[in-house]
């Protein structure tokens, strides 16, 4: 029997909804928002409860940790999808822009110089002005249906292009000429945004550095020398009259190597994460970029730890024998 998923989402906070509501009718999604957060909500719940009885290290603990982070994991995943696509319209407006001033030149409406200017290389855009479209052939306002797509994303950009579309019909001004100078000046916007991009390159690279390479070869000589320690111990006994008038203490650590190796992931991890936002922050000028950033260098930081180790093992094995 299929759950209910309207009725397991009557559980979820109403600003949750209204989250994921958003993200939901960016990306065209034809689930319901309470349905969509009900399926997430009945699958996160499942995993939850078999981490639960799974887990034998404080599994309360665990399993409220799993189920906020994989909550946490979605709505990121979802935002950045959202992004994705804001990203791509910002790019491919000014060329449809210009395409829509032709047409306009060549003497068509302005409703009928946008769907003329539809393109399949457009990608998402055409899909926003094929809706539009449809609106105005519905008998909607072409300024309301305009000014709907311009408030449905999250983009400063976006919403002066519609705002100053709009403002030019009502004023009855030049339309073709308004919107070649849109057309400009959004690829201007794009042409410095790149320049920056180019300039602060020096510092993506020292901290990709930093975090994906330096850092986690300095946790695999700490892991190999923790594990030489542990061997030394291990392996050599005082005698009883010298382990009370020796300085020196031959006891194990306190931290054994695996516990340092738990460590040193879960850090670098942590640190991968951080650093994305950071690269993203300064690279693309946003945050949202982060997930395309961290899905290389996280995995980039482990595997370089890991491989490390088994390096830095075979340097130490042939001067210590381990």
């Amino acid at each position: 029997m299929k759950p209910n998923y309207k009725l397991i989402s009557r559980v979820i906070p109403k600003f949750i909804k209204k989250l994921f509501n958003q993200d939901l009718r960016i990306i065209d999604s034809k689930m319901n928002v309470d349905e969509f957060l009900g399926l997430v909500l009945f699958i996160i719940s499942s995993i939850s409860i078999l981490t639960f009885f799974i887990t034998t290290v404080y599994p309360l603990i665990t399993t409220a940790l799993v189920f906020i982070f994989t909550w946490i994991l979605v709505y990121v995943f979802f935002n950045f999808l959202t992004y994705k696509k804001t990203k791509e319209i910002e790019l491919t407006l000014p060329d449809f822009l210009q395409l829509s001033s032709s047409n306009i030149r060549a003497g068509m409406s302005i409703d009928r110089a946008f769907w003329f200017s539809i393109r399949s290389n457009f990608g998402a855009l055409a899909d926003e002005m094929e809706t539009i479209a449809k609106k105005v052939l519905s008998g909607e306002d072409f300024s309301k249906a305009l000014e709907e797509f311009g408030e449905k994303f999250d983009s400063v950009l976006i919403k002066r292009a519609v705002k100053l579309i709009i403002e030019g019909l009502k004023s009855g001004g030049e339309m073709a000429d308004l919107l070649d100078k849109l057309s400009e000046n959004i690829r201007g916007m794009h042409t410095i945004q790149k320049e920056i991009s180019a300039n602060v390159t020096t510092y993506v690279i020292f901290i990709t550095f930093a975090v994906g390479v330096s850092a986690p070869f300095l946790f695999a000589l700490g892991y190999q020398l923790l594990t030489v320690m542990e061997n030394i111990s291990a392996h050599v006994v005082l005698p009883a009259s010298m382990s009370t008038v020796s300085p020196i203490s031959f006891r194990a650590p306190p931290v054994t190597s695996s516990q340092f190796k738990l460590f040193a992931v879960i850090w670098l991890s942590v640190s991968s994460i951080f650093s994305s936002m950071l690269i993203s922050s300064i690279k693309k000028g946003s945050i949202k970029e982060t997930p395309s950033v961290m899905v290389y260098l996280l995995p980039i930081s482990v595997i370089v730890f890991l491989v490390s180790i088994k390096m830095l093992s075979s340097f130490f094995s042939t001067i210590i024998p381990m």
